[in-house]
């Protein structure tokens, strides 16, 4: 039996995230471990920090030391470069390779790395692998493996050659001095990066992963049940005629998340349209965003919704549009494919492997608001039957991506 060491900054229970994945192992039949820095959960697997025992001793000088780290970043930050998400990679808490093999397992067959900013150092991963031997794999959730700290590059590419001159962070060789610690340790260290076809792309061209074993993902989402466009949006109260456009996010005014082009799209698009027939904004997440749009564009914002709730809207919506300027996902655009509503995206992330151009959504031009207008406008447009279509294309993909594929947890353990 396969012994497996899931390694993690938390162990948030949500799916998708690094607990998620252990558990889903473990069932598998595994013989799989947990460790995380820090522990939220009542019954809690190996960690370093109790995050649920807010004034211990050893979680307080944690939070201190994280609220440092971040107001000194924060001096180092340039205005209006939020969007490039650069965390703080400093790896500075107390624990080593061999401390994480003596609180877990010492022996593992391999090693699957969760988000770990703030813990799982290249020094550390490197001296995991010499301990044990272990195979090591890291699924790319974000970008933050290609360079020095950034989470979502964006229109950066210095992750191919330094990350020298960070647009993000001023005065400070931070970046710099990751990228040449990744250079030291992993560029002859055997590992194998599980992504979409858009982090694999971009992971192609950076020197010290280039000759890496890639695993393709594609997320394929199982919907519980179907509901018919009348039925759903009784739900958010929308008219059955009405012209529904879904988007969401947690924050709507995360500069990467893009919703500034989507307001934009739909202004233009508003400006064009002839027809009679109204539209719907269904926006999903925190109400963080003002929004400068038509008072003909009838606006819904049900907050954050449950799963059921969240296909429900997928199942109302006519479109999903995903504007993020970059993404390893988002997970949303599996979602509307699997309940075979149509997505407008730009060319990153999941769309690259999802959104078949005008077959199952609409590829719109990069950081280009007047492309996602069209999009929309295509679908405005579209006749019931290419419409319907469209829809089933989007199921018959999700379906055989289903029977194709199996978790890439199996392709890699066996």
């Amino acid at each position: 039996m396969k012994r497996v060491l899931v390694l993690s900054y938390h162990d948030y229970p949500s799916e998708g995230h690094a607990l998620s994945r252990y558990i889903a192992i473990k069932k598998r039949g595994y013989d799989a471990h947990f460790f995380s820095l820090i522990a939220t959960m009542p019954d809690k697997e190996p960690y370093v920090f109790d995050a649920s025992k807010f004034f211990s001793p050893s979680f307080f000088w944690y939070r201190i030391k994280r609220k440092l780290n971040t107001f000194f970043r924060k001096a180092c930050v340039i205005d209006g470069k939020e969007e490039y998400c650069y965390f703080n990679t400093s790896y500075y808490y107390p624990v080593s390779a061999k401390y994480i093999l003596n609180h877990s397992i010492s022996n593992p067959d391999a090693i699957i790395l969760g988000w770990c900013d703030y813990f799982i150092s290249p020094q550390i991963l490197y001296e995991l692998y010499k301990l044990t031997k272990a195979k090591i794999i890291i699924p790319m959730v974000d970008a933050h493996i290609l360079g020095g700290g950034c989470h979502y590059p964006c229109d950066c590419t210095q992750y191919t050659s330094g990350c020298k001159k960070c647009p993000v962070l001023k005065n400070s060789r931070l970046p710099q001095r990751l990228y040449e610690n990744k250079m030291k340790y992993l560029r002859d260290l055997p590992f194998t990066l599980v992504g979409t076809t858009y982090d694999l792309q971009r992971a192609s061209k950076v020197p010290f992963l280039k000759n890496k074993e890639m695993l393709q993902t594609i997320g394929t989402p199982v919907i519980p049940f179907v509901k018919t466009k009348e039925e759903a949006r009784k739900k958010f109260n929308i008219d059955i005629d009405d012209f529904v456009i879904l988007c969401g996010g947690y924050s709507l005014s995360d500069k990467r998340k893009g919703f500034r082009y989507l307001l934009d799209a739909i202004n233009q698009f508003n400006a064009v349209i002839i027809s009679q027939r109204k539209v719907t904004l269904l926006m999903l997440g925190k109400d963080d965003m003002e929004l400068p749009l038509p008072k003909e564009i009838k606006i819904i914002k049900p907050g954050f919704l449950n799963l059921e709730d969240l296909f429900i809207a997928y199942y109302a919506a006519d479109v999903f549009v995903s504007p993020s300027i970059d993404d390893s996902g988002p997970y949303m655009v599996n979602y509307s494919i699997a309940c075979g509503t149509p997505v407008i995206s730009f060319p990153i992330g999941i769309a690259l492997d999802l959104v078949k151009h005008k077959e199952t959504g609409y590829l719109a031009n990069y950081l280009d608001a007047a492309s996602i207008a069209d999009g929309l406008r295509e679908f405005y447009e579209m006749q019931p039957e290419q419409y319907d279509k469209i829809s089933k294309n989007c199921l018959n993909l999700m379906e055989r991506l289903r029977k194709e594929s199996e978790p890439w947890y199996m392709k890699v353990l066996e």
